[in-house]
């Protein structure tokens, strides 16, 4: 059950990924801020950070993959640390890649 909840989230953060690499005008990355308004190419931009997102999603089913043991006992360090450094990986590739990237 943990599992099928855990994949629930992951394939959210995949649907993420493919709504924003549809997306007409530039995507938002962190919560509650404004989608960049000074984008050099809006379709590049979006397909990055669509790809981020997909990529994610995909990094968050693998590090659930001990939930599926009924007692995953000292595996679950690994869906914890996974989870935080996978986020932490994310937010690096986008502040340092994607926003420099196409930024105006």
């Amino acid at each position: 059950m943990a599992f099928a909840m855990w994949s629930l989230v992951s394939v959210l953060m995949f649907i993420i990924g493919i709504v924003t690499m549809n997306m007409k005008k530039p995507a938002g990355f962190f919560a509650n801020s404004p989608a960049p308004e000074t984008v050099t190419d809006t379709k590049a931009y979006n397909r990055s950070l669509g790809k981020l997102w997909i990529v994610y999603g995909i990094l968050l089913c693998l590090c659930g993959l001990p939930l599926l043991n009924p007692k995953p006992g000292a595996l679950i360090i690994v869906t914890m640390l996974g989870t935080v450094f996978s986020s932490l990986g994310m937010v690096v590739v986008y502040v340092g890649f994607i926003a420099p990237k196409y930024k105006a």
